[in-house]
């Protein structure tokens, strides 16, 4: 027969209370371990040899017991032959629960370190890859930022750890991506300074003192070139003024949209039009042409004043480019 092990537990106040009962507070009993099931006397033998005395206590803390919850954890309204042994069904629960979260962490944690391989793979392999002619692509950033979201590192004791890697790995990504996108916006420009600039220039380029704004206005003045059109002139406040009544104190407003698809074009405006439509830009990567509607008026009276502009958007390198012109009506 086994040595029969004392153990000790606690009824709860509030749950003896509610049960109508007076006695609540620490309970000693002697447990029989033969009458328990084998996992039972397991987990008994584990409470024996981490607290190493005379009397157990089947409710001190153990690691993961939040994780069991009310319907798991019991609540002991008073003394029973059967509580130490559901008390040690839910220390037995919560053990299984903590080592399914820690193979879980561990999967995870083999997942992540799969995916950082792949990722270093990409961006050695071809930085090139992610840089486009609008700019840079990190879509495998995103999808480890997206797989760190979906795990629950939060709840887990290596979290800091694992996101301080991650975060390592994505800043690695960005840096690389970062410099091919440098050196591919040196290369263009070199490249266009050569064609279409000066040696000196060229030489203020590579020393890296000529201004962004010279490198603007040259692009500008080879892009915008062929189009031999007046500039759109903002609608002011005398425009709208002279349109309002005479006691009018003249509260003017401004709003400008893009109405491509609803514009109302005389026929002067249609042959503007169509033959900024007709040009094409060179070395441009993309051209789009968007026609805008300009209004003023005045919040006092009814007073207004319309003017149209077509807007030319260049794209070229990771740079954007525009100008607008006016769509002047022939009256």
């Amino acid at each position: 027969m086994e040595k029969v092990v004392v153990v000790m537990y606690r009824v709860d106040q509030k749950a003896a209370i509610r049960a109508g009962k007076a006695d609540y507070g620490k309970v000693e009993t002697a447990v029989n371990p033969g009458a328990l099931t084998p996992a039972q006397r397991e987990e008994l033998a584990i409470c024996s040899k981490v607290y190493g005395s005379d009397v157990i206590d089947l409710q001190s803390l153990i690691s993961g017991r939040h994780e069991g919850g009310i319907e798991v954890w019991p609540v002991i309204a008073e003394p029973a032959d059967d509580v130490p042994a559901r008390i040690l069904d839910a220390r037995i629960a919560i053990r299984k629960r903590r080592e399914e979260r820690i193979a879980e962490a561990d999967a995870a944690k083999a997942r992540m370190a799969e995916e950082r391989a792949a990722f270093d793979a990409k961006v050695g392999e071809d930085p090139g890859a992610f840089v486009t002619g609008e700019g840079v692509s990190l879509a495998v950033v995103q999808e480890v930022n997206d797989h760190l979201s979906n795990c629950r590192f939060n709840e887990m004791p290596h979290c800091e750890a694992l996101r301080a890697d991650v975060r390592e790995k994505v800043h690695a990504a960005r840096e690389a991506v970062k410099a091919e996108l440098e050196r591919v916006w040196r290369e263009a420009w070199t490249a266009f300074i050569k064609k279409h600039g000066t040696p000196e220039q060229l030489e203020r380029f590579e020393a890296g003192v000529l201004p962004l704004h010279e490198l603007n206005e040259m692009a500008e003045e080879v892009f915008f070139k062929s189009f031999d059109f007046p500039l759109y002139e903002n609608i002011d406040d005398c425009d709208v003024t002279a349109e309002c009544d005479a006691e009018c104190y003249s509260s003017i407003k401004f709003e400008s949209i893009s109405c491509s698809s609803k514009a109302s074009l005389d026929a002067s405006q249609w042959a503007t039009l169509k033959a900024i439509r007709a040009i094409t830009v060179p070395e441009a990567q993309k051209t789009e042409i968007e026609i805008r509607r300009h209004r003023g008026y005045c919040e006092e009276c009814d007073a207004e004043v319309f003017a149209y502009g077509v807007r030319v958007t260049v794209r070229w390198n990771t740079h954007i480019f525009q100008r607008e012109f006016a769509l002047n009506s022939a009256e």
